[in-house]
């Protein structure tokens, strides 16, 4: 359980420490990380998938809820599409860091 929690870790705190994201996506990709690296025990581009999958799908859809109930979702900059572009590279570097530093700690763990 140490390996996959180390291995979301890193890439959360480097992404927070180049751009100041929210701590909140931060927090919920280090869990489900964790999880997903707990129970499904496949190589790990396998698991950064899943991660990216699951992460990106949860996000899209709080966003598509929000949609179908407000009726519009009001973004700083006003390009909707920017920021689904966003959160899906967010979540697609947040994976894949997870996949090279799981691999990384395959010596000691």
């Amino acid at each position: 359980m140490i390996r996959p929690f180390l291995a979301a870790l890193v890439p959360s705190l480097v992404a927070y420490a180049l751009t100041k994201i929210d701590v909140a996506p931060l927090v919920v990709f280090i869990v489900i990380a964790t999880i997903v690296g707990t129970v499904f025990k496949k190589g790990p581009l396998a698991q950064a998938l899943l991660i990216f999958a699951i992460n990106a799908g949860m996000w899209l859809a709080f966003i598509g809820v929000a949609l179908a109930g407000a009726g519009n979702v009001v973004v700083i900059g006003n390009d909707f599409y920017t920021v689904l572009l966003l959160i899906v590279l967010t979540y697609l570097a947040l994976s894949l860091g997870y996949a090279a530093v799981y691999k990384l700690l395959g010596k000691w763990f």
